[in-house]
């Protein structure tokens, strides 16, 4: 039996064992670093589950590209209220409790606040946020952004 192959085979085995333990340091170090709750997932979730919903919902009927938006259903969106929101949004029932604002900013510079909806926001830890740039329909070279933060 050759002595070469058995060594050989040997370094394999040890390189296999430390790039696993390797992993597994790295597995936990990331868990233990930054720990992900489950409310904080929630909440991101629910965020872009709005955001979606408000894309669509201001959606400029007639036009076949995504994001693009009527300006009239965005102001009518604006100015529906917080009660207005949530009831549209589904937020009034008696399960779990969440908080949202939404805000629409231009997207160009400095970017000016058109307006906002929803609960304001006083910089809590545990928040999901989501934005989404959509286009004015009848002036395609204005951009909004929409934010909007659940907690």
């Amino acid at each position: 039996m050759n002595e070469r192959a058995q060594v050989s085979i040997d370094y394999i085995v040890g390189i296999v064992l430390f790039l696993f333990g390797v992993s597994i340091i790295f597995y936990f170090a990331v868990n233990v670093i930054s720990p992900v709750s489950q409310d904080s997932t929630k909440n991101q979730h629910m965020a872009m589950a709005i955001s979606e919903f408000v894309v669509n919902y201001i959606h400029k009927d007639g036009v076949y590209k995504e994001n693009v938006v009527n300006t009239t259903a965005l102001q009518n969106f604006l100015n529906s209220g917080q009660s207005g929101v949530y009831s549209l949004l589904g937020l009034n029932s008696t399960g779990e409790r969440f908080d949202v604002n939404i805000t629409v900013k231009t997207l160009s510079y400095p970017r000016i606040t058109v307006g906002s909806v929803g609960r304001p926001y006083h910089g809590s830890a545990n928040y999901g946020y989501v934005e989404r740039i959509v286009v004015n329909a009848s002036n395609p070279s204005d951009f909004y952004i929409i934010e909007v933060r659940v907690w």
